[in-house]
């Protein structure tokens, strides 16, 4: 079984384990109308990135569980783009 720390098999977070260890620019992003995530654990998900001292955290209006394929995914696209080029990437 492929492993990481912090995380099992299939990728799916299993602890807050080594977020502290990175220190690269760092965005989280979440539909509002997520029925699986709460508000509340995804704006305490954002501390745990400790290790960075660049972390954004975005609540994306009417957008639910997949970002990437919900009708606002231009949306979701544009905001990745804007936050990658603002960090020259």
């Amino acid at each position: 079984m492929f492993e990481l720390p912090g995380l099992d098999f299939a990728g799916a977070t299993t602890g807050i384990a080594g977020l502290g260890d990175i220190h690269v620019p760092v965005l989280l992003a979440l539909g509002a109308a997520d029925p699986a995530f709460t508000h509340d654990g995804f704006s305490q998900q954002a501390g745990h990135f400790t290790g960075s001292d660049d972390v954004t955290a975005v609540l994306l209006p009417e957008t639910g569980h997949f970002e990437t394929l919900d009708r606002n995914a231009p949306r979701f696209r544009a905001l990745v783009a804007d936050w990658l080029g603002t960090r020259g990437f």
